[in-house]
């Protein structure tokens, strides 16, 4: 499925966004991936994303601080924590995630979660695979 839905990567560690932002580029996602808070902040004032996958451990602001940051951009994304901090259940809900996942996690699972909470683009189908169907 081809996606056009900006995504966020928010985490510290380069292995673990790299990893994240390559696996949502191959399931179709526009990812822009940051190292901060502060770059997130501005990254979704200049294309407000769709989804954001945050780590709760950044080096510069608080989760929530930057949860509120992104969305005054303009959009409500989608939130998925992903993240060691302690208490990740708790602080999750604290930021106003929809899923969150303690690493190590699945990366298959999060693709299935992420790809279950964005909405798909409808692609309409032409007369010709409309015909086949018949």
């Amino acid at each position: 499925m081809t996606r056009t839905l900006p995504m966020l990567v928010v985490e510290d560690d380069p292995g673990n966004r790299d990893v994240l932002a390559r696996a949502f580029q191959a399931e179709g996602f526009t990812v822009v991936s940051v190292a901060s808070g502060q770059e997130a902040i501005a990254r979704a004032t200049e294309s407000p994303p769709a989804v954001v996958l945050l780590d709760l451990l950044l080096p510069d602001l608080d989760p929530l601080e930057i949860v509120q940051g992104v969305r005054r951009a303009g959009t409500n994304p989608v939130v998925v924590v992903v993240s060691a901090a302690p208490n990740v259940r708790e602080r999750s809900r604290e930021v106003g995630a929809d899923a969150f996942f303690e690493k190590p996690y699945d990366l298959g699972e999060l693709i299935q979660t992420v790809d279950h909470l964005v909405p798909r683009p409808v692609n309409p189908r032409s007369e010709s695979d409309r015909a086949r169907d018949r």
